[in-house]
């Protein structure tokens, strides 16, 4: 790819009988695209790539990875002693795995971290603040604590409109992938679950919520009966609730959002939703 630009059905063919290729080489190269390892040819009918004169090699790739990843905010990155810690966000799991793989990094002992080989550690040095394991565990266990508490705040909210008569499930305890956090009912109609509510805790300083794209998919398949508590970590003030948040929120362009981390802002959730 030095020598001349080739066509993406050009490298398809090159590559076919390598089915682990093929079956990545549209994300393999966009990956390169962003890493500035390609240069692109829009002037022809069919768009066609070209590898740049950049000299890189497997280490140097690995720290582009890394580099994309802690500059754009995809991950977060922590140093124990002389170790570090990398927690890759959800959706970038692919770049995740690429990086085991290649055995960057392998899991470690501390819940959704992963230790990153000591090879790269100089590297990392100008990137990440030293804390204690102790510092690091303490702010997960927080984080967890405050979200758990927000959980069973609505499941007593839930509770109470029924006068408990009837079992809402904590779901989440169970299967921590279902794409919500408690099963409930619409009404006292209703003879089995069907409403689905994910929980979402947030603050005055950090006016924001993190959503998934399992969370984000689970909404739009169950549409009306999908529901969104937000809730104040106060404890202080009703949630606010929002039926079908695929389409008001999710689905809705006039919310801004950030791509990488699928953050939304409080207050251009309420802006919206008070017009």
């Amino acid at each position: 790819m030095k020598s001349e630009y080739r066509s993406f059905q050009e490298l398809r063919t090159y590559f076919s009988n390598d089915i682990i290729i093929s079956m990545n080489l549209e994300d393999t190269l966009k990956l390169f695209e962003v890493l500035g390892y390609l240069l692109i040819n829009e002037d022809t009918v069919t768009e066609k790539y070209k590898a740049s004169d950049i000299e890189y090699s497997q280490t140097l790739l690995i720290k582009d990875i890394l580099d994309l990843l802690i500059k754009n905010n995809l991950c977060e990155l922590s140093r124990i002693d002389s170790d570090f810690y990398i927690q890759i966000n959800q959706e970038f799991y692919a770049l995740r795995n690429l990086l085991s793989i290649s055995e960057t990094i392998t899991k470690s002992q501390i819940n959704r971290f992963y230790r990153i080989d000591s090879s790269y550690s100089t590297y990392l040095q100008k990137f990440s603040k030293k804390v204690s394991k102790e510092q690091l565990l303490k702010q997960l266990d927080k984080q967890n604590e405050l979200g758990e508490k927000a959980e069973k705040y609505v499941i007593e909210l839930e509770g109470n409109r029924f006068n408990f008569s009837r079992e809402i499930r904590h779901i989440a305890l169970e299967d921590n992938n279902a794409g919500y956090d408690i099963m409930s009912f619409l009404d006292d109609r209703s003879d089995e679950y069907d409403k689905f509510i994910e929980v979402k805790c947030y603050s005055e300083y950090a006016n924001r919520f993190f959503i998934s794209r399992n969370e984000i998919t689970q909404s739009k398949k169950l549409g009306k009966n999908y529901f969104l508590y937000l809730v104040d970590s106060k404890f202080d003030s009703p949630p606010i609730i929002i039926q079908n948040p695929y389409n008001i929120i999710f689905n809705n362009s006039a919310i801004v959002y950030d791509v990488e981390n699928i953050s939304y802002n409080i207050s251009h959730v309420m802006e919206q939703l008070n017009k």
